[in-house]
């Protein structure tokens, strides 16, 4: 008995994140979540790698910084000590390498022409010794029977132009690929959909504005819908963005004031405050699980020691998108400062650190007291 050809749809998110938070939302909603078929478009194109490419012509992450610096010290010799890339360390011109091989790899198909005008430099400019760098690489790769990641994306490409019966098994019975929340498409992440695109039907979902999502409409061939504009907070969101990026009063002042508010508050502590209070607020007034908030700030350091203490006092569960720095860790901070101390002799960082909530100290103003009797001066000997 023939089984029913099932055509399937798959997901694609912007990033791990993006599909994390939607899998966690599925699950809080229905109890479980439905994982097939749902990719990030790192993990999309890392599949299409994996299918187009022998695993054995890939380098392991120890491999490919070996081989770079192997690449680098006999591209070095080719410099004859002159140019901008010969005054560079060793360290600084795999940087480089890592950098021209990235750029190239998002457009493999032109790869060669790129090359060509890089070697049309003096040899002594910059972007020659940067096409040779790179060359000296792929060479190097080529003897050692591995694919560098322009060869890598041009085999994926290659790949999605045979036929869909030759195609990975993850894409067999696909009927329809969404791409959500989408911002921008990197040049190789737009040949992929392109390439996509002639053989299956895509929908393409973007969280820009209608204006920037109809740009992307005449670059995909095929119409973007604009995602964000079905939320009733879209118009205003993008007139205000507008009236930002003009620096306008005239446009600001007729805005739609409805969904917009504004609050004015002693310093970073208390407009951070004043947020984790009304966002307390609203999880209660609207049923809102604290995941659904986000904050954006001008400049992390303003509030990265803030945010900490007073989603703590407000029970507030919180993350950094890229994570929190170490060095803002009270913990931390008191362990430099202990490390420092030695070298300032200063009384008063003492006194912070006596008082500091991270160090486990007894009798602590009690020893301020001591200490400030003792040594009247700002200055002291760090070794008394």
């Amino acid at each position: 008995m023939k089984k029913a050809f099932v055509q399937r749809e798959i997901v694609v998110f912007p990033t791990d994140l993006a599909l994390r938070r939607y899998q966690m939302e599925q699950a809080l909603a229905d109890g479980f979540c439905r994982t097939s078929g749902q990719f990030s478009i790192s993990g999309l194109l890392r599949s299409l790698r994996d299918a187009a490419v022998e695993p054995i012509a890939v380098r392991s992450s120890v491999s490919n910084a070996l081989g770079r610096k192997q690449a680098v010290e006999t591209a070095r010799g080719h410099f004859d000590g002159r140019g901008a890339l010969a005054q560079l360390s060793a360290s600084a011109c795999e940087v480089v390498l890592d950098k021209v091989e990235k750029e190239l790899a998002q457009l493999p198909l032109h790869a060669e022409k790129i090359l060509e005008w890089l070697h049309s430099h003096p040899a002594d400019h910059r972007l020659h010794q940067m096409g040779l760098l790179y060359e000296v690489w792929r060479a190097q790769s080529e003897q050692e029977g591995i694919l560098d990641a322009v060869e890598q994306h041009r085999r994926v490409l290659r790949l999605l132009r045979h036929d869909v019966a030759d195609w990975p098994p993850f894409l067999k019975g696909v009927r329809r690929i969404v791409f959500r929340d989408v911002r921008w498409f990197s040049p190789f992440e737009e040949q992929v959909v392109l390439r996509l695109n002639e053989r299956l039907q895509l929908r393409v979902e973007s969280t820009l504005p209608s204006s920037h999502s109809d740009i992307q409409s005449e670059t995909l061939g095929q119409r973007v819908l604009a995602e964000i504009q079905t939320e009733p907070w879209a118009g205003w969101a993008e007139e205000l963005g507008d009236a930002w990026v003009m620096e306008s009063v005239e446009m600001l002042s007729g805005l739609e004031r409805s969904s917009i508010d504004f609050s004015r508050s002693a310093g970073a502590y208390g407009e951070i405050e004043d947020v984790a209070r009304r966002i307390v607020w609203y999880m209660e007034a609207h049923q809102t699980p604290p995941h659904r908030f986000a904050i954006v700030v001008p400049n992390m350091s303003m509030v990265q020691d803030v945010v900490p203490h007073v989603f703590g006092r407000f029970g507030l569960p919180y993350y950094f998108r890229r994570g929190r720095p170490v060095l803002s860790s009270p913990c931390v901070k008191a362990f430099m400062g202990w490390l420092a101390y030695p070298i300032e002799g200063d009384r008063d960082g003492l006194i912070d650190l006596i008082r500091h909530p991270a160090i486990r100290m007894e009798m602590r103003e009690q020893q301020v007291e001591d200490l400030l009797k003792e040594h009247p001066h700002p200055r002291i000997s760090a070794f008394d």
